[in-house]
């Protein structure tokens, strides 16, 4: 009867880094949901690709799962095409968490602000956004709905680009 023995679950970041502090916590509670030991092992290195590699060579029964953010599974595998595993070598569960970035600066940040916005006015295609391994909103849109096919498409809210001063 599954679950019998403990569920490893593989983080691909080091112990105690921003993933790994996420991980511990869910592990906890879904390991009591399950009423299953769930055991948190880090395997870091080459950008998440080492743990991802240890999660995809692993006998298909449920019992070894990762958590990772989308990157060594979406992007590393586009990145370095001699890895040990590709997309469809893994099976996306569920969405845990959202990460979110912010802006820092060292100084003085109204000044910094200031110049970005007068630069994006003066000219708006030099002002760009970007994302880490996710597609940007726009792109994530006119994509849901040939790579996910979910009825009605998701829409993902519009936000601003343009930096207010």
């Amino acid at each position: 009867m599954w679950p019998e023995p403990p569920i490893q679950m593989i983080v691909p970041f080091p112990a105690g880094g921003g993933v790994d502090v996420i991980a511990r916590p869910f592990a906890e509670m879904f390991g009591a949901l399950l009423q299953q030991p769930i055991v948190v092992m880090p395997r870091d290195g080459a950008a998440g690709t080492i743990g991802m590699g240890v999660v995809a060579a692993a006998k298909p029964d449920g019992y070894t799962l990762a958590f990772t953010p989308n990157g060594p599974v979406t992007v590393q595998p586009h990145v370095i095409p001699t890895l040990a595993y590709k997309m469809d070598s893994l099976q996306p569960l569920c969405q845990i968490f959202a990460v979110q970035y912010v802006l820092a600066v060292r100084g003085q940040p109204v000044q910094v602000a200031r110049r970005i916005a007068t630069a994006q006015r003066r000219n708006p295609a030099s002002c760009r956004t970007a994302s880490a391994a996710s597609p940007p909103r726009r792109t994530w849109r006119s994509a849901n709905s040939r790579t996910f096919p979910i009825s009605p498409p998701l829409e993902a809210p519009e936000y601003s680009h343009k930096i207010r001063a």
